[in-house]
């Protein structure tokens, strides 16, 4: 073999991080549930959406059926389907909370829509620019503005190649005056608005990154990680990954609620409640580095010293919280859990003022 040759395998080789450097594994964000539930401030009802089934058609893979939204009634312990047109309300979307107007807000890949359970009506609040679509979105609590997140078309769903994307600089405002709906855009220099991005009622931003994190935002993030919850494997000789984090969280007046579980692989997660502390005020990072990592070492001890397991043996979860804080539903296959599987087989259970969960027995 000539001596150029074996000379460049030894550089390829050497410089192959999967081949001799220790890996972290997993995913590095986006191993996040998307939002398909919510509740009313007055914890009556809910809705949420039930996932199409997919399946193999000729010779392509796609949905079988499309995503059905479904209104639980908590007081009745009723559910109903609501019959939504697939060309407003786009075969797979997800929901986002209430608008001022009473109305629910939901989103698809190309539209925000709201509709009405009074008349039941469906209509298009803002629809994404041709190469773009909807990442995602979030309401202010106290009936605050819907923000959306708009990235390029092409830009993947699922990606461990950077944190909070320098692709996705769009960020559009839906405000309320009245009925009709404001629109606002503002250009940021990346994403701001992170997959599984909620508000609190008192509107700081929370979002599951492996860990969970905590941040003052007004079109922008400054803070921190609240609570360190990811195992943060290592490996350097490949296979399934075994890193258990965050997939979801709910936020309510005095806790935060999530759902972990391996990221990047199968199995089994939990669902776990931990105190809402305060994140510290923030000593000078480089006038006093030892007092800033004292405070944070300090939080993290503080934040998980209490917590709690609320659902174990979880192969799905949907969690989430009024904007005022008081209620938390949880939604979860618990044991078996494939495409078999029911919209009857979920287990569902109530949180009030982060007391004990109540589950729930529907009709």
């Amino acid at each position: 073999m000539p001596r150029i040759l074996i000379g460049f395998l030894c550089v390829f080789i050497a410089g192959s991080p999967r081949a001799w450097a220790a890996q972290m594994e997993g995913p590095t964000v986006y191993e996040v549930e998307p939002s398909l539930a919510v509740i009313s401030d007055d914890g009556s009802q809910a809705y949420y959406v039930q996932s199409g089934s997919y399946g193999w058609t000729d010779e392509s893979f796609g949905p079988k059926k499309n995503s059905t939204l479904i209104r639980l009634d908590l007081n009745q312990k009723l559910s109903a389907k609501v019959d939504l047109d697939p060309s407003v309300g786009g075969t797979k979307f997800r929901l986002v909370g209430f608008a001022p107007t009473g109305e629910l807000i939901g989103y698809s890949r190309g539209n925000v829509w709201a509709y009405a359970p009074a008349t039941r009506a469906l209509r298009v609040l803002f629809t994404a620019p041709k190469k773009q679509k909807i990442r995602w979105a979030a309401l202010q609590a106290k009936a605050g503005p819907v923000f959306v997140s708009l990235a390029p078309g092409d830009h993947p769903d699922d990606s461990s190649s950077e944190t909070l994307s320098f692709a996705v600089h769009d960020l559009i405002t839906l405000s309320w005056n009245g009925k009709q709906v404001q629109h606002e855009q503002t250009r940021t220099r990346r994403e701001v608005l992170p997959p599984g991005s909620v508000f609190d009622e008192s509107n700081v931003l929370f979002f599951p990154m492996r860990d969970i994190y905590q941040c003052e935002w007004h079109k922008g993030l400054r803070g921190g990680r609240c609570l360190p919850v990811s195992t943060e494997e290592v490996f350097i000789d490949g296979g399934s990954p075994g890193t258990i984090g965050a997939r979801s969280i709910a936020v309510s007046k005095k806790m935060v609620y999530v759902y972990i579980n391996r990221l990047g692989g199968s199995g089994a997660g939990f669902v776990m409640r931990f105190p809402k502390v305060p994140l510290p005020e923030r000593a000078d990072l480089f006038d006093k580095p030892e007092e800033h990592y004292r405070q944070v070492m300090t939080h993290y001890a503080d934040s998980l010293r209490s917590m709690e397991t609320l659902q174990t043996d979880v192969v799905d979860a949907m969690l989430c919280a009024s904007d005022n804080g008081v209620h938390v539903l949880i939604g979860a296959f618990i044991g078996e859990h494939g495409p078999e599987s029911k919209a009857s087989d979920r287990h569902w259970f109530k949180v009030t003022n982060d007391s004990e969960p109540v589950k729930l027995e529907f009709n």
